[in-house]
C-alpha cells in the first residue's frame, strides 16, 4: 500500500488480487475525518473466471465505507460490489454504502446481453444494487463529495470515468492504460477495448493532459503511482516511490 495526502484526504493505493503474470489489480481508499470512500472493488465472487482472487474488506482494515466510486462495470473492478455464489443468489457486499458511477452508460449495461455470463458481470451486479437501491448515477464532471469528482474517459468499456482529486493534482485512472509501456504506445492498448478507435482518442487526449497537469497518476493494472512525463511529442510512465510502497 502507499499513502498520498491530497486536501482533506489520504489516499491510499492497494493491490487487492494479481493475475498471474503479475498484473495487478489496485483499489483506491480515501480517507477524511468525515468519511471513507472504496474506489472499485476488485472481483469479488467472478474471481473464479479470471485468476485473481481477492476481497475488497483486504484493503478496508476492517473499516466499512461510507460510499463507493465505481469506474466501470467490468468484471475486475464491480464484481467485489457483491456477495455470494456467482449464477445463484447475490446480495450487497455493503448494503449501507450507496454507489456512484457514471449514468451516461447505464442503459446499455441494463439491457446488455453479449458475452459470457463472468465477462458480463455488469449487468447482474447493477440489477442487484438497483434493486437494492444503491444506485447513485451522476453526470460527468459531477463531484460526488468535496474535492472527489468524476470523469469520462470512453471507449475501453461504456461508462467508464477517472476519479479526480482536488483541482486534478491526484487523479486514478481506471482502465485509461493497461500497462506502463500504452502511456508511450497508446494505440497497443486495444485489445480489451469495448470501442478501440474512441479509446485511442481518449487516450490522446487525457494523457497529454495529466504531463501539462503534473498530475500523480495511478492506474488500476499498473504498479504504484507515477507520472505521465512529456518528451517533446513523445510520453512517457515515470513511477513514484511514495511512503509504504
Amino acid at each position: 500500500m502507499s499513502t498520498v495526502h491530497v486536501g482533506s484526504y489520504h489516499a491510499t493505493l492497494a493491490v487487492v488480487a494479481r493475475f498471474t503474470d503479475q498484473t495487478p489489480v489496485n483499489l483506491l481508499v480515501l480517507r477524511s475525518d468525515e468519511a471513507t470512500y472504496l474506489v472499485d472493488a476488485g472481483a469479488g465472487p467472478v474471481a473464479h473466471w479470471g485468476p485473481c482472487a481477492g476481497e475488497p474488506e483486504a484493503v478496508l482494515g476492517g473499516e466499512q465505507p461510507s460510499a463507493i466510486i465505481l469506474t466501470h462495470w467490468d468484471w475486475d473492478h464491480s464484481g467485489g460490489l457483491v456477495t455470494g455464489t456467482w449464477g445463484e443468489a447475490l446480495a450487497p457486499r455493503f448494503a449501507d454504502a450507496p454507489v456512484y458511477v457514471l449514468e451516461e452508460a447505464l442503459a446499455f449495461w441494463r439491457e446488455r446481453t453479449d458475452g459470457e455470463e463472468a465477462t458480463n458481470c455488469g449487468t447482474a451486479v447493477l440489477a442487484v444494487l438497483e434493486e437494492a437501491g444503491l444506485l447513485r448515477p451522476v453526470a460527468d464532471q459531477t463531484s460526488v463529495a468535496r474535492g472527489i469528482r468524476l470523469e469520462s474517459i470512453p471507449g475501453h468499456s461504456p461508462g467508464q470515468a477517472m476519479v479526480v482529486l482536488g483541482d486534478g493534482e491526484v487523479v486514478f485512472g481506471a482502465d485509461l492504460v493497461h500497462e506502463a509501456v500504452h502511456v508511450t504506445r497508446p494505440q497497443d492498448d486495444h485489445e480489451y477495448d469495448h470501442d478501440p478507435a474512441l479509446g485511442l482518442a481518449t487516450r490522446r487526449r487525457v494523457l497529454p493532459r495529466l504531463a501539462r497537469d503534473g498530475a500523480l497518476v495511478a492506474f488500476t493494472h499498473v504498479d504504484g503511482w507515477g507520472r505521465v512525463v512529456a518528451h517533446g511529442d513523445a510520453l512517457s510512465w515515470q513511477a513514484e516511490v511514495l511512503d509504504g510502497g
